[in-house]
């Protein structure tokens, strides 16, 4: 069967184009990374919030010529976010460790304007997605990872991976699936969902679905969620769920140490 995987290197027996943005990890990027996941662990709600808010003054503003500023009306903005029942805010518990850390290098408002400065286009792009703090932050431990002869853990690791089931990229009508993260160990893909806020049983039956069908037999299915705490009984029903489809669930990541979490990242390709 011929599979088109966009956004890595060939994995197997595939073809590969390129779709999405490759990370470039050089330079201070892996910091960046580290420090991104930081604030957002603190508090996800707020995280998602304000990520939001940045990313509807990128949608609704004036970029600069360089693509690293945006400026919008906040009347505008607050249009932009009504369709996800929200509205224009700042949480400086959010904002002012990014400005600190450089990570944004201005956010100006005055009432009726609101403008804003990024570091660069990787952070603009991880500032204006709620998700890819989690995801990058797991991407960049698989990375990292080695065994005991100090060989790397896993043989190649994608983030933001498009699947397209039936060869067909170009047709409009054809089924793709996106896989946030996909790792190989040896002959073993470990296929990994991140879900920075709420989880629906949705998202089990869409990891399901791919990891069953591209997997092999061989594939592992991991689920990595930080927020299923608020979501009472049906967090309980997803756990069950999970279970039942042998997806391994992570959903205490906020609260993992780094030892914890290296822990946990070595053994998802036996889970």
């Amino acid at each position: 069967e011929q599979v088109r995987i966009y956004g890595g290197d060939v994995l197997w027996g595939g073809l590969m184009e390129e779709k999405t943005c490759r990370w470039d990890l050089s330079g201070d990027f892996l910091g960046d990374i580290e420090t991104m996941w930081q604030i957002c662990r603190e508090n996800v709600r707020k995280w998602n919030t304000q990520i939001g808010v940045l990313d509807a003054v990128c949608k609704v503003g004036q970029i600069s010529e360089d693509g690293l500023s945006a400026s919008a009306d906040i009347s505008s903005v607050d249009t932009q976010l009504a369709q996800y029942r929200t509205d224009y805010r700042v949480i400086r518990s959010v904002l002012v460790p990014l400005l600190r850390a450089g990570l944004l290098t201005g956010y100006e408002e005055d009432g009726f304007t609101v403008s804003v400065s990024f570091k660069n286009m990787q952070i603009r792009k991880c500032l204006t997605k709620a998700g890819l703090a989690l995801e990058l932050k797991i991407y960049a431990e698989a990375l990292a990872l080695t065994d005991d002869s100090g060989e790397k853990l896993y043989d190649d690791a994608v983030n933001g991976v498009v699947i397209d089931w039936d060869g067909e990229g170009d047709d409009e009508f054809g089924t793709e699936n996106e896989v946030d993260i996909l790792l190989m160990h040896d002959m073993v893909p470990v296929f990994i969902s991140c879900k920075n806020g709420y989880v629906t049983t949705d998202e089990l039956y869409k990891l399901n679905t791919v990891a069953e069908r591209f997997g092999g037999g061989y594939g592992k299915k991991i689920l990595v969620a930080t927020a299923l705490e608020t979501m009472g009984d049906a967090a309980n029903y997803l756990r069950r769920r999970a279970k039942d489809m042998n997806i391994r669930l992570i959903d205490d990541l906020q609260d993992l140490s780094e030892e914890d979490l290296q822990k946990r990242m070595r053994t998802l390709w036996n889970s």
